[in-house]
């Protein structure tokens, strides 16, 4: 059984034609390919400069509750208020402090006080805060005065 000529040529001619169009093909699937890449790694990006300033603040933070916490244990043992170190000048308007001191009950520790220090900030409509506690002695001399 013979096949006609115009049968046996067409799938040449469908194949000859699939070339031609798989070009286009290629270069919009490596379009596609290299856009999701690219905003993959931008997603990347912008999530690590986020975690950066977030541990920023966080840092800035401690490090101004340290100062704060430092400054209330010094004015405790008497220094002057000249040779307690200021943070006055690091203070942002973002960050509020607050503190409370409670004596201990008992006779035991009438010289001790429970100190805490918290601090706050909001971050892109999200409060975070930080808190610390301590006990402070007051020495007698300076607890008769």
């Amino acid at each position: 059984m013979r096949v006609p000529c115009a049968l046996r040529l067409a799938p040449f001619k469908i194949l000859r034609n699939c070339k031609q169009g798989s070009l286009l093909l290629e270069a919009l699937l490596s379009v596609v390919i290299l856009s999701v890449s690219i905003s993959v790694i931008i997603q990347a990006m912008t999530a690590s400069l986020r975690s950066t300033i977030y541990s920023a603040e966080y840092t800035k933070a401690m490090i101004l509750l340290e100062n704060k916490m430092v400054g209330l244990m010094q004015q405790s043992i008497g220094q002057s208020s000249t040779d307690t170190p200021t943070d006055d000048s690091v203070t942002d308007e973002k960050f509020q402090y607050l503190i409370t001191e409670d004596s201990l009950p008992g006779d035991d520790a009438k010289n001790l006080e429970k100190v805490a220090l918290a601090i706050s900030w909001k971050s892109k409509g999200k409060s975070n805060n930080i808190s610390v506690s301590t006990y402070k002695f007051n020495p007698p001399e300076l607890a008769s005065q």
